[in-house]
């Protein structure tokens, strides 16, 4: 009965031990999905602060640079 008593203490000291550790775990989780959310937030807020009208319009590279792009691979 003494060992039967040591098993059942060891096997409840391990069970609270791995619900202990589950329990942390899901706990960063949600806190790492809160900070997620936060981050999208910030990032769609920032993008609609931004106007179109302010932002530079993309300029394509000259045909005498693909030119010499071109000439690069070929050797």
């Amino acid at each position: 009965m003494n060992k039967l008593n040591k098993v059942l203490i060891i096997l409840i000291i391990v069970l609270l031990v791995v619900l202990g550790l589950r329990f942390i775990q899901y706990k960063s989780i949600k806190y790492q999905e809160i900070n997620r959310k936060t981050i999208i937030e910030e990032e769609i807020e920032s993008k609609t602060e931004d106007k179109p009208s302010e932002k530079e319009p993309i300029k394509a590279p000259k045909q005498e640079e693909y030119e010499e792009e071109e000439s690069i691979m070929i050797f």
